[in-house]
């Protein structure tokens, strides 16, 4: 990746009551706070912008309708408002950047953020400018969101790099809800993509079938791994935060919560994560 990216950072920041025009008693909003920094200069600012806000209400009642532009165009014109103090900021922003930068949305760990973590944020569309540009697809606009907080471990000096592929392809029907995952053809995809750089720099393990969360979890703790590319089908819950579609012994069918997997990372953890 070019180094003349500007790193431009949204920081979503926990839910407070805040009085807004318009309304005749105080809303609960979610201040969000700009800040733009130069390239590989982490603790240095190009410039921090007067902090703005979501409003809870307007933003949590925002639903996509199709997964489609015109939803990230909504979306985009529902966030940021004209006259809104964000809306400002992202046109000043994307005047410093000459819209050439890495966005990095960011959120408090507070528990009042959990809900804004099941908005697909990647369908925003930036509706300031002619053509209106999809965000997370610009190969000019690179698209990151992570909770903040400290960044764990520390950054990986030693090659190889040891990657642990898991594939999770239990017994589905043909035509079901849930397409069978070509185990061969997913792997084949990563051997193919890491090609150029397996020669010293990442050494790759394919977990073996049938993939249950108990061999993940013993794989993970016997290989020092470095990353973990899980291949597999999932589906979101609210309540939950979702479950992926693993393998019980027989390789059939076995939902793991999200939260179990969690729980692996944290007792053996990967220092990178895919």
């Amino acid at each position: 990746m070019s180094e003349d990216f500007i790193d431009f950072e949204l920081l979503i920041q926990k839910a407070e009551l805040k009085q807004v025009e318009g309304a005749e008693e105080a809303v609960e909003v979610y201040p969000v706070r700009m800040t733009l920094r130069p390239p590989g200069e982490a603790d240095q600012l190009i410039g921090s912008l007067s902090p703005g806000f979501f409003v809870k209400e307007t933003i949590l009642g925002w639903r996509p309708r199709r997964y489609k532009p015109e939803d990230g165009r909504r979306m985009f014109q529902q966030f940021f408002p004209e006259g809104s103090m964000v809306r400002q900021n992202w046109i000043e922003a994307m005047a410093r950047t000459e819209r050439r930068y890495r966005l990095q949305l960011r959120f408090d760990a507070d528990e009042s953020i959990a809900p804004l973590q099941a908005i697909p944020w990647e369908l925003l569309y930036d509706a300031t400018v002619e053509p209106a540009s999809h965000i997370a697809a610009g190969l000019g606009t690179p698209f990151s969101r992570f909770v903040d907080g400290p960044a764990p471990g520390k950054t990986i000096e030693g090659r190889p790099l040891k990657m642990l592929v898991a594939v999770a392809s239990p017994d589905l029907q043909e035509g079901g809800h849930w397409a069978p995952v070509d185990r061969a053809l997913e792997e084949g995809s990563v051997t193919n993509a890491l090609s150029d750089l397996t020669w010293g720099q990442v050494e790759l393990d394919f977990l073996e079938q049938p993939v249950t969360l108990a061999a993940l979890e013993r794989r993970l703790a016997e290989g020092d791994y470095d990353i973990l590319h899980f291949v597999g089908h999932g589906r979101f819950e609210a309540d939950t935060g979702g479950t992926l579609l693993l393998a019980d012994s027989d390789n059939q069918v076995a939902l793991a919560q999200v939260n179990d997997l969690s729980l692996i990372h944290i007792s053996e953890p990967t220092r990178l994560r895919r």
